[in-house]
């Protein structure tokens, strides 16, 4: 499963990358960043309430108002606590991810608006807390390596400036074998 998972996504980085204009060589101050901070959110039955969610990404023209690029994305979503009779252990949530994105920023005046989209190869997991009663929860666990999609969109200033403060609100959605996880971001965005 894992060698389907890298081979879509290694596809998907091919389609990508030959979005880019062959006429222009590849320049590096054609090269565009990003860094994001804030929450991530789970809903996938009953999870936990959220965390911390980081993420970087580079991109580079791909057409016009185009840009094709690469994120890397952590997000730590929080632990909760199984019951079972006297017995309880904990369930701590997280989701890693490696994006092939395509980035749109249409034209016109006001603040700038750039929608992303794109596959991802994602690792899910909730670890069992480390107890001699965690066998009894192991059902519950979750390691899956799965292919999945990304979504977002991000607001900042349209004035030009090296570094620029935007917000960026997106969307997971990673089936995983029993559920599907979809995950909800909010978060600042430093673009450079």
């Amino acid at each position: 499963m894992i060698r389907r998972c890298a081979f879509a996504l290694a596809i998907a980085a091919v389609l990508v990358a030959a979005a880019v204009p062959s006429t222009a060589g590849p320049r590096l101050a054609d090269v565009r960043g990003h860094l994001l901070l804030g929450y991530a959110k789970l809903f996938a039955g009953d999870t936990p309430g959220g965390s911390l969610s980081v993420g970087a990404g580079v991109d580079h023209p791909a057409g016009s108002g185009l840009r094709a690029g690469l994120d890397l994305g952590y997000h730590l979503l929080g632990s909760r606590t199984l019951v079972q009779g006297t017995l309880s252990s904990g369930l701590d949530y997280s989701l890693f991810e490696a994006l092939a994105q395509l980035h749109w920023a249409p034209g016109g005046g006001g603040p700038q608006v750039v929608l992303s989209g794109g596959p991802g190869l994602f690792v899910a997991r909730a670890n069992l807390a480390s107890s001699p009663v965690g066998a009894t929860f192991s059902r519950q666990a979750v390691e899956e390596t799965r292919a999945g999609l990304a979504f977002g969109a991000t607001v900042a200033r349209r004035r030009a400036a090296p570094v620029r403060i935007g917000l960026e609100a997106g969307l997971r959605v990673v089936p995983l074998e029993t559920t599907t996880w979809t995950l909800a971001t909010a978060r600042l965005a430093i673009l450079y």
